[in-house]
């Protein structure tokens, strides 16, 4: 019987070569050691390529976003360019005295004169005090009226007293004769002449207070005048009366119509100055108010009321042509360039008088030290440099001989010349008095 073989018989037994020699556990580390630094090194390489990468990225990004904000700046600031000429004008004070004239608006472009605008106002005043006698008062009516002719092209005259006639048949009587003008034909149209006249009632009595009417003239009843001569109230008649009343005596009626009228005055002066267009002044002693004392109105308890109307008439003065008069009648060389007088309210005005009548043109003189100041028209100056160089700023200065220095800031401050927007070009004045 055979034998059974052993593993060794069927697989062969290893050579003996040193790699197959185990080593020793130190050095096993150390091997594993230097293969673990070396993988931990590469793994850092990598790492720091990529943080390097990142860290350019960022870099690139910053640098990019910097060139973005200043382009932003750069533009943003040329979108908001502006330009400031600061400008000091010349001057001098002289001293002046004139005489001169009004003329009316309407008129400006043809007569010689100071432009006025004409200032009208109205107003009404009263008190009040307690009686302290009575009287018997018989007293008539009284009011005025436009009489007007419509009738022929000719002037009509009537005679003082002529009779005038309401509706309801009251009849009031001129007071003094007078010329109605004839009428007026032009391009058509006819315009009746009329004329303006005082009014009394034909008998005592409060009926004949009466509110604004039209009248015809009886006295031409039956006659061709009589369609085209009539009138028509220009104020309410009053003051008439018969009976007995409470009175107010004269010296408290002194005292209240002096109150009511210094209140008047107040208010119409204060009215006027509010009233006077731009480019205009008036100065305080260039108006009149007229007074016109109204009817009394007696209430319960003996108190009467004191009542007064007054108009103001005002002539404002246009201010340049006060300052071109002013500057031919004393500024030596003056040849017409725009001047300004920067102390207009300090000239004295004084007067004759003022006319009533709107229509009329007031004589006047003024006096005084005048402070001059030449001046410039701004918007037209920003035109002539706008779109200009730096340079070009000097040639340009030789076309206004009456600034005596002026200075320009840009911003922002690389601009190379001005806007070409003259709106965003600021002329600075300021003078040399």
């Amino acid at each position: 019987m055979q034998q059974r073989r052993i593993v060794q018989d069927i697989i062969p037994a290893p050579k003996k070569s040193i790699r197959n020699i185990p080593l020793p556990v130190s050095r096993e580390r150390a091997r594993e050691k230097r293969h673990e630094d070396a993988v931990a090194l590469e793994v850092r390489e990598e790492f720091g390529r990529r943080d390097l990468n990142v860290r350019k990225s960022k870099k690139y990004f910053i640098i990019g976003g910097i060139l973005v904000v200043v382009a932003a700046l750069f533009f943003g600031a040329n979108a908001f360019a502006h330009a400031t000429v600061s400008v000091v004008l010349s001057g001098e004070s002289v001293g002046v005295q004139g005489s001169f004239v009004t003329r009316s608006a309407s008129a400006a472009s043809s007569t010689n004169g100071i432009t006025d605008s004409v200032i009208s106002i109205t107003n009404r005043g009263e008190t009040t005090l307690t009686a302290t006698a009575t009287e018997n008062v018989q007293s008539k009516a009284t009011g005025t009226i436009i009489v007007f002719n419509d009738y022929s092209s000719t002037p009509q005259k009537l005679v003082a007293n002529t009779r005038f006639e309401t509706s309801s048949g009251l009849i009031f009587r001129i007071n003094q004769s007078i010329s109605v003008p004839g009428k007026t034909t032009k391009a058509g149209v006819t315009t009746p002449g009329s004329v303006t006249v005082a009014v009394t009632a034909d008998q005592v009595g409060d009926k004949y207070n009466i509110d604004l009417s039209d009248f015809n003239v009886p006295g031409f009843a039956g006659e061709p005048e009589y369609d085209g001569i009539f009138a028509r109230s220009k104020t309410p008649m009053t003051g008439g009366f018969s009976g007995t009343r409470p009175v107010i005596s004269s010296s408290d009626r002194a005292a209240a119509v002096a109150s009511v009228n210094s209140n008047l005055q107040s208010q119409l002066s204060d009215a006027a100055q509010s009233s006077v267009p731009a480019g205009y002044i008036l100065y305080p002693n260039a108006f009149r108010i007229d007074y016109v004392p109204l009817s009394d109105v007696v209430g319960s308890g003996n108190k009467v009321t004191i009542a007064e109307q007054a108009k103001l008439t005002g002539f404002a003065l246009r201010e340049r042509d006060i300052d071109s008069a002013l500057a031919t009648a004393s500024v030596k060389g003056y040849a017409g360039e725009p001047i300004t007088v920067t102390n207009l309210s300090n000239i004295a005005f004084s007067t004759a008088s003022v006319p009533a009548a709107t229509t009329s043109a007031m004589s006047f003189n003024l006096s005084g030290k005048a402070n001059f100041v030449w001046s410039i028209n701004s918007d037209t100056f920003a035109a002539q440099l706008s779109g200009k160089s730096k340079s070009d700023f000097t040639t340009i200065l030789q076309g206004y001989p009456h600034i005596n220095k002026a200075d320009v800031s840009f911003f922002p401050f690389w601009l190379s010349g001005f806007p070409s927007d003259a709106s965003q070009i600021t002329i600075a004045t300021t003078t040399s008095i």
